[in-house]
């Protein structure tokens, strides 16, 4: 199980919403099997923090992921330092703020959730230094560059990526902004 978003930070309010879902386990009421793509007349999924919800319809567990991918366009309209700390940073620093409790029962912190990416168009506009400080794992001494985001822990090395997933699957991440280099290739 894992989250996915893309396209972010360019709504404080929709990105504190993202950040919550990723930070969150969560309840939501219905039958997930039987839910159909919006707006053909399929209802929407009401979703709750896990334990909020105190009725008794029926209900099933949507769990944190076991890691974050993000697949592209980390923030609007260039991706740099600054617009990736305002529009992507501070929202999920809010949200894990609120949660807390949630995420960190009685105070203890629980180990970080891996944080993956492959960059977009608008992370290469200032040749991907926002989204290296975000994605990628610190060079030695660089630590005061990062964009730390609350509860992640960057795990990467560089612009594209393979995870291997259960049952023989992959995940791969390319960085298409130019032709594959030999490493992608490998």
């Amino acid at each position: 199980w894992f989250d996915f978003a893309a396209d972010t930070g360019d709504s404080g309010d929709a990105m504190y919403a993202v950040a919550t879902a990723c930070l969150a386990d969560l309840d939501y009421a219905g039958d997930l099997d039987s839910l159909e793509t919006l707006p053909d007349g399929g209802a929407p999924l009401k979703l709750w923090r896990a334990g909020d919800r105190t009725d008794e319809r029926p209900r099933g567990s949507l769990p944190r992921g076991q890691f974050l991918f993000l697949g592209g366009d980390t923030a609007y309209h260039v991706a740099d330092h600054a617009t990736i700390r305002n529009r992507f940073q501070s929202p999920f620093r809010w949200a894990w703020d609120d949660l807390a409790e949630d995420v960190a029962p009685s105070g203890q912190r629980s180990a970080a959730t891996r944080l993956y990416g492959i960059p977009g168009n608008h992370d290469w506009y200032d040749n991907l230094s926002g989204f290296s400080r975000l994605i990628e794992t610190p060079l030695a001494g660089a630590e005061d560059e990062r964009i730390a985001i609350s509860g992640f822990e960057p795990v990467q090395q560089a612009s594209y990526l393979a995870i291997g997933l259960p049952y023989g699957w992959q995940l791969w991440g390319l960085d298409i902004d130019s032709s594959l280099d030999a490493k992608q290739m490998a």
